[in-house]
């Protein structure tokens, strides 16, 4: 067994191995006393023989270890290995997959098509809103507005985490992130990231819940967002819809359908472990 825990920050990365192969690999990491595994692998030749097990099995003790009580993963429908990976989780004691999102998959030529064969889109290529509202790009967004909006993280009528717009800033999309202003106050936000050269992923939608007349605000910055894609935006597009996010759900499974080229559903899992 190879430890290469630590030598990232929060990082724990072990290997098995047969001889002098490799025979698998587990990644995962450990933030604020929950740990997160990310990913697993068994070299083909090395499978059916318990390694994927004995590898979670280490990781879930150097959890205990770091002073983590929670370890989540989470997996897609999409993935080859997705039936091993769901018997993996089954058989060490985690807990059942629920559904967390859709994640819809387009291209932009589809949606060029989209709007070039529907002149009722051309309204959107400027974002007129309604008087109130104003569509303020979030790589231009002043500091008090960013100040603003940290203030209600997890207050009363404010957002959570599972709403953040501050995730992977490093891979926000400036073509087409927003923050949606009422009334010169933030509102909501849309944003994007930039996840490959060729994708950008449609990531966050939010609207204040005291604030009101915000559906078809929103709905007109989605589409707006998408005329940007369109026509000045890289090949490939991933849409994410929250599972717990019925309303929305409802919205753009029907928006999308004719632009869809795939569609598989991510899930989530999780167990809580002592400390030895």
């Amino acid at each position: 067994m190879l430890d290469m825990t630590g030598r990232g920050k929060g990082i724990c990365a072990l290997a098995s191995y047969s001889g002098n192969k490799v025979s698998g690999l587990i990644l995962g990491r450990f933030e604020n006393k929950e740990a997160e595994m990310l990913s697993v692998y068994v070299n083909p030749f090395f499978r059916k023989k318990g390694i994927a097990s004995m590898l979670l099995k280490q990781f879930e003790k150097k959890a205990a270890a770091a002073g983590c009580s929670k370890i989540k993963a989470a997996f897609t429908s999409a993935m080859p290995s997705f039936g091993a990976v769901k018997r993996l989780f089954e058989k060490n004691g985690w807990s059942k997959p629920q559904k967390r999102m859709k994640l819809i998959y387009f291209s932009r030529e589809n949606l060029y098509r989209e709007i070039q064969e529907n002149p009722r889109y051309e309204k959107y290529k400027n974002a007129l809103l309604p008087k109130g509202f104003e569509l303020v790009k979030w790589c231009e967004l002043q500091p008090e507005k960013i100040a603003q909006i940290k203030s209600r993280h997890n207050q009363p009528g404010g957002w959570t985490d599972d709403n953040t717009p501050f995730r992977e800033p490093e891979k926000m999309e400036k073509l087409n992130s927003f923050a949606i202003l009422k009334d010169d106050s933030v509102a909501g936000w849309f944003i994007t990231h930039r996840i490959n050269p060729d994708t950008i992923r449609y990531t966050q939608i939010y609207n204040d819940p005291v604030a009101n007349g915000m559906r078809g605000i929103i709905i007109q910055t989605v589409i707006h967002a998408y005329w940007l894609h369109a026509m000045y935006g890289p090949e490939k597009g991933c849409f994410i819809i929250y599972e717990w996010n019925t309303s929305l759900l409802k919205i753009f499974e029907k928006l999308m359908e004719k632009l869809t080229d795939s569609c598989t559903e991510s899930f989530g899992v999780e167990k809580d472990i002592g400390q030895d």
